[in-house]
């Protein structure tokens, strides 16, 4: 049961990566830009419409496709993916990958059920920026990763951070990964 399922959340991955294009606008804010002197890494903001988030130099955003909406180039301003060495939508196969999922006020969010996966382990609470995330540490098909997930202010967010994949590798502890974690915020 749950290979079917890694196989029928693989193809929906698919199917909405496939639809996105490389060329989805992105909203640079160049105020929040960093020097290139200072310690902290530098990038852009990116807004999907329901919230922003710091895309260090050297990640690639990949909006997502809504597959609920009628016009299949219609993106889910809910969902994101930032992808370490990216250039192209389909690098989330092979190189490292941060997904934000954000859920309004007035939704409700339910973490993913880590007896979906395998070798799953709950994981002490990490601070990151001004926030406290919960969660677990997991593999999916043959891949670990982890999700953490915090509500502040009615916005919860999920954070699931692929870890380890063919062509490279990232950590919690990297500032480039601290800094996306930390910048996240709602649209205003």
């Amino acid at each position: 049961m749950k290979k079917l399922f890694a196989v029928l959340l693989a193809f929906v991955m698919l199917l909405t990566f496939a639809a996105c294009s490389e060329d989805a606008p992105q909203k640079e804010n160049t105020e929040s830009e960093q020097t290139p002197n200072s310690a902290e890494p530098t990038g852009t903001t990116y807004d999907t419409g329901c919230f922003n988030v710091f895309v260090p130099d050297g990640w690639y955003a990949i909006p997502s496709t809504d597959v609920f909406a009628e016009d299949s180039n219609t993106l889910n301003p809910k969902q994101l993916q930032i992808c370490k060495g990216g250039s192209s939508d389909f690098d989330i196969f092979t190189k490292p990958f941060i997904r934000i999922d954000y859920y309004d006020p007035t939704t409700e969010m339910v973490p993913p059920d880590k007896e979906w996966y395998d070798e799953a382990e709950d994981i002490d609470p990490v601070t990151i920026g001004t926030r406290t995330w919960t969660g677990f540490e997991a593999v999916s098909m043959d891949y670990p990763f982890t999700c953490l997930y915090v509500e502040e202010d009615g916005h919860k967010y999920q954070v699931t951070i692929y870890t380890e994949q063919d062509d490279g590798s990232i950590s919690m502890t990297d500032a480039d990964v601290q800094a996306i974690i930390a910048s996240i915020a709602p649209s205003k």
